[in-house]
């Protein structure tokens, strides 16, 4: 008897084997929500968002010559090739020169507009050219709010903030002279720089 259970359980086991590889496609469930395959698509989007170097070539000279701003007066801009060297580890292994394509050549990547108040105060604005884009965004504006801040004199002295437009990070800083850093100040410039930059 236990000869033919062997047999009978093998035999079942063997139709279950063979119905089930029978090559039929399971149904899908409808009761379970049909999540799609992910896609290995491109995204050209910040590639569409980013600004060609000429074009950032461009923003730079127009800020240079056309951005106006209360109570400053421009004093000056890089001018010619201005191509920084630095150890490549401090650039995370990228490159070598602060240059488009990190080699030598006259395609600098950071530019600098100067401008000054009566009272002494300088304003700085760095372009920095990315070659990708990080979007339109306001990345920095340190607080104040510091026991450091409110002991030394030199840091509040100083005001600083970031903006990335496309793949330009907009760095402006305010150096005052013997007084503090007025938050008005960079409120307003920072309204000038933005609106400028939209309508370029």
């Amino acid at each position: 008897m236990s000869k033919k259970r062997f047999i009978l359980g093998a035999v079942l086991l063997c139709v279950l084997i063979v119905t089930g590889c029978n090559g039929v496609a399971q149904q899908p469930d409808s009761s379970k929500t049909n999540i799609p395959a992910p896609s290995l698509k491109m995204d050209t989007s910040k590639k569409d968002a980013s600004l060609s170097y000429t074009q950032y070539r461009d923003l730079f000279a127009d800020m240079s010559q056309k951005l106006h701003l209360d109570s400053f007066n421009y004093i000056e801009s890089t001018q010619g090739s201005n191509v920084v060297a630095i150890d490549k580890d401090w650039s995370f292994g990228a490159r070598s020169m602060l240059t488009r394509e990190g080699k030598p050549t006259d395609e600098e990547t950071q530019e600098r507009i100067i401008y000054k108040r009566k009272d002494d105060t300088l304003l700085l604005i760095d372009l920095i050219y990315l070659k990708d884009a990080v979007g339109n965004d306001m990345v920095l504006w340190p607080t104040h709010e510091t026991k450091a801040y409110q002991k030394e004199a030199v840091l509040q002295s100083l005001d600083e903030a970031m903006l990335t437009y496309k793949n330009v990070i907009v760095k402006i800083t305010l150096i005052t002279k013997g007084q503090k850093a007025e938050l008005s100040d960079m409120q307003s410039v920072l309204g000038s720089v933005t609106s400028f930059i939209k309508k370029h």
